[in-house]
């Protein structure tokens, strides 16, 4: 298994969730939403997982063990480790930058959010990156009205480049699933989250599948991604949580291509 593999893993899941961004103005909180809708939101101060996580696209099928750590509203960090416990590649995100190590292959990448969202024409925001990990209700412009269904209240919002929908369970009150959709349809995300499991009185789902479609400009068609991110341990942490992270002074810094 080529060590470039886990870079198109990583970014992946970067790309795919980022593909939700956006910049608005009046957004509502998780507290207004709670308040205006009943969503209820997964809170934390930090966080460790251990999951398995799943990638397929038209030329690869991948999996891989992966540790996931997070500090609320400002550091999400995995660690991928294939077979027999060796880490082939890690992965740092901050509220303004994202690093990635690939230890197969002795290189790294650095991109600034700025970057990282011209990939998918769309503007990056951590926090929403954040609250697709967590099954979360990201923030909303606050003239969203809700519409109700059998089992859902879809909250749909327009914005300049796309439209989304997010389907809140009546039941759990927890989002369900969600799909974002470019206007001119190049671009688009589909996300379902399942296995709702109880933390401190907290329901987080256990298992997240993604599809994003990209339209390949070189090859003039459109790309799947398929994510599958699937928790087999969720814990919360105290301030001592170590994001461990550094970059070797021999390994050779690669540019993502588009």
């Amino acid at each position: 298994m080529k060590g470039t593999s886990f870079f198109r893993l990583f970014l992946g899941i970067i790309c795919s969730s980022f593909l939700f961004s956006a910049c608005q103005k009046g957004v509502s909180t998780p507290a207004e939403l709670t308040k205006k809708y009943g969503v209820e939101s997964f809170d934390f101060t930090f966080l460790s997982t251990k999951s398995h996580l799943s990638f397929q696209n038209q030329k690869q099928e991948l999996g891989s063990n992966v540790d996931i750590r997070m500090a609320k509203d400002s550091l999400i960090w995995l660690s991928a480790r294939p077979a027999f416990g060796i880490e082939a590649a890690r992965l740092l995100i901050r509220t303004d930058s994202a690093f990635m190590v690939n230890r197969l292959e002795k290189s790294y990448i650095a991109l600034d959010i700025q970057s990282l969202s011209k990939q998918v024409n769309f503007d990056g925001d951590f926090k929403t990156l954040q609250a697709l990990f967590l099954g979360n209700v990201p923030p909303l412009d606050q003239s969203v009205t809700p519409e109700k269904q059998e089992k859902f209240f879809v909250l749909k919002q327009m914005y300049e480049l796309f439209k989304t929908s997010m389907y809140v369970s009546r039941e759990n009150k927890k989002l369900s699933k969600m799909a974002v959709q470019e206007n001119d349809g190049m671009n688009s995300l589909f996300i379902d989250y399942s296995n709702f499991q109880t933390l401190d009185k907290q329901k987080i789902p256990f298992k997240v599948n993604a599809v994003a479609n990209f339209f390949n400009q070189k090859e003039n068609k459109t790309d799947q991604t398929k994510i599958e991110i699937e928790h087999k341990r969720i814990n919360f942490e105290n301030s001592d949580l170590s994001f461990p992270f550094s970059i070797p002074s021999n390994y050779a810094k690669k540019e993502l291509n588009k």
